[in-house]
């Protein structure tokens, strides 16, 4: 491959985790946070948008790590810590992106929570094959993930009268049990 393939993909890279979290549940996440009770969205803001955003900004550290490791090394095998650097720095960004929809009542987290070992196998790819096929696979990943979701998704439309969480995990069923009032409220 030549020089600028290479650095295309270590670009992609970068790129695709902001897509994966940008691609199409803004809106529903607004919703969710206006749908929740005044005295319960201070606990929902803090969970989503402070503790699942920890890992989130721990993984795009590490993941720029690796790309910086990796940067002048792509046709080469990387040491364990840059692979690690960009596997795992994609993996934290996963983990705290499942985390999120979890608290905000998100479709379908279990796509990520899935890929989240996937892309850690990818791993070893950049210590035994090249920085590059690690580089390749991390955003194959990244492009696949959420494509499946929406793949999952389709045949959901917006406006079909379920609340937000029943939109959110329509293409979830095992996610739709009943959950239990908070104290006080009465049950619908």
């Amino acid at each position: 491959m030549s020089p600028p393939r290479n650095c295309g993909s270590a670009r992609w890279v970068t790129v695709a985790p902001r897509w994966t979290y940008f691609v199409r549940d803004e809106g529903a996440a607004e919703a969710t946070f206006l749908a929740t009770s005044p005295a319960r969205r201070f606990r929902l803001a803090m969970n989503a948008y402070s503790y699942a955003f920890l890992p989130m900004l721990l993984g795009v550290a590490f993941l720029a790590a690796g790309v910086k490791k990796s940067l002048g090394h792509l046709g080469e095998h990387l040491h364990t810590g840059p692979a690690l650097a960009l596997a795992g720095g994609v993996a934290l960004f996963l983990a705290g992106d499942v985390a999120f929809r979890t608290a905000m009542r998100l479709s379908p987290p279990a796509f990520r929570a899935a890929a989240v070992p996937v892309v850690l196998g990818a791993a070893p790819l950049g210590t035994h094959v090249a920085a590059v096929a690690e580089l390749v696979a991390l955003v194959v990943i990244l492009v696949a993930m959420p494509a499946a979701e929406a793949r999952a998704c389709r045949g959901v439309p917006a406006g079909d009268g379920l609340s937000v969480t029943g939109r959110a995990h329509a293409a979830e069923p095992h996610m739709q049990r009943s959950r239990a009032p908070s104290r006080g409220a009465p049950r619908p």
